[in-house]
């Protein structure tokens, strides 16, 4: 991950391997693909998932790989920045 962060990539949180995660802010990144989480029974496992990590303290940011692909810069951005703002505000 660009911008100096140390994010873990496929790691667990609780019951679930989430994309990216930064353990120190509790973000999870997910990004989401047409290709895999489309179906609707992956469509509903997502949700629950997601709900799951919020419950438990957890910000949860999603984006679709066309968005990441298209513009990763942006992506980045928005993620560190979400990173260091959750991180200062836990110190």
């Amino acid at each position: 991950m660009a911008c100096g962060l140390r994010i873990a990539t496929n790691h667990w949180v609780g019951n679930y391997v989430c994309d990216f995660v930064d353990e120190l802010a509790q973000v999870v990144v997910e990004l989401d693909g047409r290709e895999f989480h489309s179906a609707p029974e992956v469509f509903s496992k997502d949700r629950r998932r997601q709900n799951d990590l919020v419950l438990g303290g957890w910000l949860v940011l999603r984006f679709s790989a066309f968005d990441v692909m298209a513009n990763p810069e942006k992506t980045a951005r928005q993620i560190a920045g979400v990173v260091r703002r959750r991180r200062r505000a836990r110190n």
